[in-house]
């Protein structure tokens, strides 16, 4: 099973229990082309019951906010931990 699977699979079994993940209250946020909104959205992941299989699916994404860590390849930075 590839990272992207368990993700929609930890999503599917958390919506059985009625809980939704935070970034889906303002998904813009989590994907916004602002720095300082992938920087606020980053820190609300905390406490997320999604944040360890959503931060191994973002392992290959260029873009956002993923188990609370920034990806942002466009300027070639590493991945920072939200702080």
């Amino acid at each position: 099973m590839t990272a992207g699977e368990a993700l929609a699979r930890a999503v599917a079994a958390l919506a059985e229990t009625g809980r939704r993940p935070v970034c889906v209250t303002d998904p813009d946020a989590w994907t916004s082309e602002r720095r300082a909104d992938l920087e606020q959205a980053a820190p609300r992941c905390q406490g997320c019951p999604l944040l360890d299989p959503c931060g191994d699916a973002g392992e290959a994404e260029d873009f956002g906010v993923w188990g609370g860590r920034i990806r942002d390849r466009r300027f070639r930075t590493e991945d920072r931990a939200a702080s």
